[in-house]
Parts: C-alpha cells; structure tokens; sequence
C-alpha cells in the first residue's frame, strides 16, 4: 500500500493593525505572511484650521455678563402667565425656589401665585410633572387592588 502525503496548507492569520507585526506568520511553514497595506491618513485642508485664541478673564466675563443681559431681555419681552410653585411636604410657606436659566437667576416664592415669563413657567412645570409622576408605578396608592392587599 502507498502511503498518501498530504500537502500542509499555508493560512495566514488575519492581521490586527493595532498589534502591528504579531500573527504575521504562516501557521504551516513560520515564514512571515505578505505584507498588508498601509493606509495613509487624510489630508486635512490647512485653511480650515484656525488657531483659537485663548479668552482672558476679563473676556469671558464680559461673554458672559452679555449672555445674562440677552437672557433676560428675552424672558422680559415674553407674555406672562401665574403659575405656583407647591410647598413640598413639610415645608414652610415663605419657602423659595431658584431658576437659572444661562446665568439668569429668577427666585419665586414657593405656595403663592406669580407671574412669570411662560418659558419659565414651562420649564418648571415639565419639571414638577416629572417629580410628581417618577415612581408612579411602584406607589402603593397606584391601584385600589394593591391598597387592598397591603391593608
């Protein structure tokens, strides 16, 4: 009987760019598989950059003193609408609440009617609709059949 030689078949193990020359050997013979080509980076077009320069205080104070005033012309130009903030549990009437908006700072008086620009009014009433309702589900008041069972 004549004995059958197999020929060893040359993989080469893929190539991780990260790890540069490990796993570049063919498994069968050790010899360095072929070089993979290199991919050149991007030319960036060097008008586009522009060196930015670095603000001093004085500057950024002055940026954002102007965003404040800007502010709060817009909410001043806006219709008023009265909106109240409610007390929280055990908290004393004459409680107040703080708003910034982008440095502008309106504080209001917490259990009263106000008026208040409507985008504050807004912000803070998306605000207590989401406090009122988080943990709705998990409330033991959520359904009569749960008081039930817990009573």
């Amino acid at each position: 009987m004549a004995a059958k030689k197999t020929a060893a078949k040359k993989v080469a193990t893929p190539v991780d760019p990260l790890l540069e020359d490990e796993g570049t050997q063919d498994e069968g013979t050790g010899e360095p598989a072929p070089k993979q080509p290199v991919q050149e980076p991007t030319q960036v077009d060097s008008r586009e950059e522009k060196p930015q320069r670095v603000k001093s205080g004085a500057d950024l104070q002055q940026e954002y003193t102007s965003d404040i005033a800007r502010t709060k012309a817009a909410l001043e130009k806006q219709p008023k609408v009265t909106f109240m903030i409610p007390l929280a549990p055990g908290e004393k009437p004459g409680a107040y609440e703080s708003v910034s908006i982008n440095g502008y700072r309106l504080t209001i008086k917490k259990g009263a009617m106000v008026e208040l620009p409507k985008q504050v009014a807004e912000m803070l009433a998306d605000h207590y609709a989401v406090e009122l309702n988080a943990g709705r589900e998990y409330r033991t008041d959520r359904d009569s059949h749960v008081e039930e069972a817990l009573n």
